[in-house]
């Protein structure tokens, strides 16, 4: 996320979209997990995360419930913070020992 980011209000999907790519497209990020946005239809996107290197050091250190706590547990908060239109699902976590991190946002006008 950069200070641009910042600046600019979130009144639209568009916008929540493009300050989603750009967080998910930090190098950060970029290199602590993989990562698929599907668009499902106007004002929904789901992401897909298939590897985390969050997940990973969390298991490693047998503390899979701390990491839920400290890196998945906010987002969804988070998120719907941007935006009162915001509401965000999360359906499955890697961190919780499903096959991967399905969250889903949604647009409401």
């Amino acid at each position: 996320m950069t200070e641009e980011d910042n600046q600019n209000p979130i009144n639209s999907f568009e916008d929540f979209t493009k300050l989603l790519e750009s967080m998910l497209k930090t190098e950060v990020n970029q290199h602590a997990m993989d990562y698929t946005l599907v668009y499902e239809g106007r004002g929904r996107v789901r992401a897909l995360v298939s590897k985390c290197l969050w997940v990973e050091s969390f298991t490693e250190m047998d503390a899979a419930d701390l990491g839920i706590v400290m890196r998945c547990g906010w987002e969804p908060v988070y998120f719907e913070g941007f935006s009162p239109n915001l509401k965000v699902t999360v359906n499955k976590l890697l961190m919780k020992g499903d096959d991967c991190c399905d969250i889903c946002f949604e647009w409401k006008e």
